[in-house]
């Protein structure tokens, strides 16, 4: 019973936990390119890229709202990187970028970069 309860309310967990930090990980790499050339790209593959962010973000929220203990990164931290991929998402239809837009971008990946412990993406 003991190893029954160990199992739902650690080890399952932090399983689900990796494996979004694994999704979010591929997701940043493999649309890398679309996050920073948007200009020469089509319009479906912004919107396919901003849909795939935001879906991470609400994945990544829905998480922090249920996790079970404290050995996990807090749900304020978890929710700083979702708000970090909507502003990825929102940066997607941005036409003509400005410093101060490029800055908030880089912002933006700070943050992820950090939570998901990557060097480059």
């Amino acid at each position: 019973m003991i190893s029954q309860y160990f199992n739902e309310y650690t080890i399952k967990p932090l399983h689900e936990y990796k494996k979004l930090k694994a999704q979010l990980t591929c997701d940043l790499i493999f649309y890398n390119n679309i996050i920073h050339n948007p200009s020469n790209l089509e319009h479906e593959k912004y919107q396919e890229t901003s849909k795939i962010l935001r879906n991470d973000a609400a994945e990544l929220t829905a998480f922090a709202i249920k996790k079970p203990f404290d050995f996990l990164p807090t749900s304020g931290k978890m929710k700083d990187v979702a708000r970090s991929l909507i502003g990825l998402s929102n940066s997607l239809d941005i036409v003509n970028p400005t410093k101060e837009d490029f800055d908030s971008i880089r912002e933006c990946e700070k943050i992820i970069k950090n939570f998901l412990k990557i060097c480059n993406l």
